[in-house]
């Protein structure tokens, strides 16, 4: 007999408890959902992505299904899978799991991010910037924080000197290369810090994708301030509402 919904998110909920790496929570997810047909499939996603948090609390099964429900699809067998989804959501008339499962689409792209970095390493090679990026200068990384190279960008990620309101201020930079956003997104270290995940979701040149995937972990007042923010994508804006709504409209 197939598992019921709530029996499989308090179980998945157990096994991701016990898990520290997203990549590792991340594949243990999508290898649940495979397994399931859609209705299922479609029942776990809604069990999961409308309960409602608790405040400060952290979700890796939120966090994970956000991810995998945002991610680019490659094969035929995935776009009939999420079109099966996406159907069943559409019945239930569930706002927030069809814009997770809409095609990807991206934000305001920089014409030329580069032109945003100094004089001087405009004219240095890239190889040398990435190599910087790892230094302990902190001048150097705020200036290499506009580079529009994503190694770069990851390298200063990764440094040791660099600290939660040097990645503030990247993630809520504009204009700013959406690459950089989206390495954020990607660093294991910092996309869960809750004012990493404010600024990424207010920025209007971040990958509507990479925006979605923050709301859910956002507060309230958070969630309204975006939906009135004419400068940010649609998408975005509607889906702080539903997510708003979902709490109860607080």
């Amino acid at each position: 007999m197939a598992s019921s919904a709530p029996t499989l998110v308090a179980e998945l909920d157990r096994k991701l408890a016990c898990v520290l790496e997203p990549r590792m929570r991340l594949e243990l997810v999508r290898e649940c959902l495979q397994r399931l047909e859609p209705d299922p499939a479609y029942a776990l996603l809604a069990r999961a992505l409308h309960r409602t948090p608790a405040p400060g609390a952290a979700d890796p099964l939120a966090d994970a299904l956000h991810e995998l429900l945002l991610e680019e699809v490659e094969s035929d067998a995935d776009r009939d899978r999420r079109a099966a989804l996406y159907a069943r959501a559409h019945a239930a008339g569930d706002g927030i799991i069809m814009a997770l499962l809409r095609t990807r689409t991206a934000a305001q792209d920089l014409e030329d991010p580069a032109s945003r970095l100094h004089v001087d390493l405009r004219k240095m090679p890239l190889g040398r910037r990435r190599s910087l990026a790892r230094r302990p200068d902190p001048a150097l990384l705020e200036q290499l924080a506009r580079d529009p190279d994503p190694i770069v960008i990851r390298n200063l990620l990764q440094n040791p000197r660099t600290t939660e309101a040097d990645v503030v201020r990247l993630a809520a930079a504009r204009p700013v290369a959406a690459s950089s956003l989206g390495e954020i997104q990607r660093s294991a270290r910092w996309s869960r810090r809750s004012q990493v995940r404010s600024a990424l979701a207010r920025n209007p040149y971040a990958p509507v994708d990479v925006a979605l995937q923050q709301l859910h972990a956002l507060p309230a007042q958070v969630l309204r301030e975006i939906e009135s923010d004419p400068s940010l994508h649609v998408a975005v804006r509607e889906h702080a509402r539903h997510e708003r709504e979902r709490r109860g409209g607080r």
